[in-house]
């Protein structure tokens, strides 16, 4: 009987001990992260509450690492020489004491037992930058994104700076050959970013395409954009033209004057804004434009012929004009009425581009039946 009583008592004491064990390892795990302090109460050699504790007293210095706290690292990473916390910890403390090398290596070890520790990623990343080692930042971008998206745009922002820097360009490029899953979010976001166009469309023009045609089509096309929005047409243009075939490249500066491919979205493509009731037709017949309404019908392109003396004539029928204007200020230069003769035109050097707009207007009847083809801009 006693030594059944003792038993139970043992099991009991048993349980008891358990019980503190879990709520203790629970307790710390909770205050190690957010009350430091306190888990240092339950357990002064805690190594998540040493390093914390390290952490938040180095946060309230404003980055100062002091003597406290480096005595908290130091013990932390006694205690759990494994944990990517306290060589963090001890990371930053060598980067303020200037031991660069020292810091990078400490770093590096944290972030190979934490793949997901963000301070050591961001640190390598901004690190590997200072120091000229752009093939490891680079490496550093995939993660650091997919751990934090909310830092897309500034770490965006400091590839597009080491893509302007010669130093740093050959990287890049590189990084963006390889197709990473942000090469496409990378143009996006920088063609409509205080970015210039140019380095965007070089950095562009030197990469092989993405995997994806989708992908290929949609990152060209931004860039494109973003370079004729700046007023860079050339080399919006050179860009557009490299994607298409040598075989369906015009000699002169009007792009498809026939109008044998469908109706695009770019600037260089003959383009046109939706028209209610309106039907656009391109093939052998050139341009055909039907429809009933009140409204003028458009089709546009944009043309980087050079400044200069031109002869603009096209094959039109029905109530159709072609008119000629300045990209950079929309001041019109000439225009030719379906069924007249070539016109002459003059485009100043101020122009940068010029826009090809063929423009249908009803008549009295509000019926557009028309056709055109054949649009030429020959240098006179």
């Amino acid at each position: 009987m006693v030594r059944t009583t003792r038993m139970r008592i043992a099991i009991v004491l048993g349980l008891l001990l358990l019980g503190w064990a879990t709520v203790r390892a629970t307790a710390l795990a909770l205050l190690a992260e957010d009350r430091p302090r306190l888990a240092l109460v339950f357990a002064p050699a805690g190594a998540a509450a040493l390093a914390n504790a390290a952490q938040m007293r180095i946060v309230q210095a404003g980055g100062t690492v002091d003597a406290v706290a480096r005595a908290q690292t130091a013990a932390a990473l006694r205690r759990a020489p494994r944990d990517a916390a306290p060589l963090i910890l001890a990371g930053l403390a060598a980067s303020a004491d200037g031991a660069a090398d020292r810091a990078q290596a400490l770093m590096e070890a944290a972030r190979a037992r934490d793949p997901r520790a963000g301070i050591a990623r961001y640190w390598l990343l901004d690190h590997y930058v200072r120091t000229g080692q752009g093939n490891a930042a680079l490496a550093e971008v995939g993660p650091a994104l997919r751990l934090r998206p909310g830092t897309r745009p500034a770490i965006f922002a400091l590839v597009s700076a080491m893509a302007a820097s010669p130093e740093m360009r050959e990287p890049v490029r590189a990084a963006l050959a390889r197709d990473p899953d942000w090469r496409e979010s990378f143009f996006a976001m920088q063609a409509t970013a205080n970015v210039d166009p140019v380095l965007l469309v070089h950095l562009l023009a030197s990469l092989p395409p993405p995997a994806d045609p989708a992908s290929r089509a949609r990152e060209r096309r931004v860039v494109v954009l973003a370079a004729v929005r700046a007023g860079a047409y050339a080399e919006a243009e050179t860009l557009w033209q490299a994607a298409r075939p040598t075989t369906a490249r015009e000699a002169g500066p009007v792009h498809d004057p026939m109008f044998r491919r469908p109706l695009a979205d770019t600037p260089f493509d003959w383009s046109a804004p939706d028209v209610a009731g309106m039907q656009a037709q391109t093939g052998r017949d050139g341009l055909t434009v039907a429809y009933r309404g009140e409204t003028p019908a458009t089709a546009a392109q944009q043309l980087v012929p050079g400044a200069g003396r031109y002869r603009l004539s096209a094959r039109a029928t029905g109530d159709i004009e072609v008119r000629l204007s300045c990209a950079h200020d929309e001041s019109p230069l000439v225009a030719l009425p379906a069924g007249g003769d070539a016109v002459d035109a003059t485009i100043p050097a101020r122009c940068g581009a010029a826009w090809l707009r063929v423009v249908a207007t009803p008549g009295d009847t509000g019926v557009v039946n028309a056709t055109i083809a054949d649009v030429q801009l020959i240098r006179a």
